[in-house]
This record gives C-alpha cells, structure tokens and sequence, in this order.
C-alpha cells in the first residue's frame, strides 16, 4: 500500500501521512520501506500509521475490499 492509498482510505490529505511517518520516525525510530524513491508500506507499518490517525481522532472513510 502507498501513503495515497492510506490517505485515501481515511480521507486526509497525504501530506498528513507524511508527516506521521517523520513524526513516527523522529520519536519511534521507525524506519519505512521505500522502493526506488516511492514508499511501499508493509502491513506492519501501515499499523502503525493507522494506529497514530486513530489517536489523533481520524476514521476510515471507506474501507478498502
């Protein structure tokens, strides 16, 4: 999954993604998967991500099938 597709999925603009990913990586140390020079979340950091819109008061838009 892409930061757009995570954006998408709970109707925020993309830049929000991006900047719970820095936030994530800042105080966490999490580090993302990137491919070539676009990001390709792993389930386990799209958890994350969705765990960080949740406390920050987000709710999925649609889900994804």
């Amino acid at each position: 999954m892409k930061p757009f597709d995570l954006a998408r999925k709970y109707g925020v603009n993309e830049i929000l993604i991006y900047t719970i990913m820095r936030y994530l990586q800042t105080t966490h140390g999490v580090t993302f998967t990137k491919r070539g020079r676009r990001y390709a979340l792993t389930t386990e950091e799209i958890e994350l991500i969705e765990e960080e819109l949740k406390r920050r008061g987000y709710k999925p838009v649609w889900v994804h099938n």
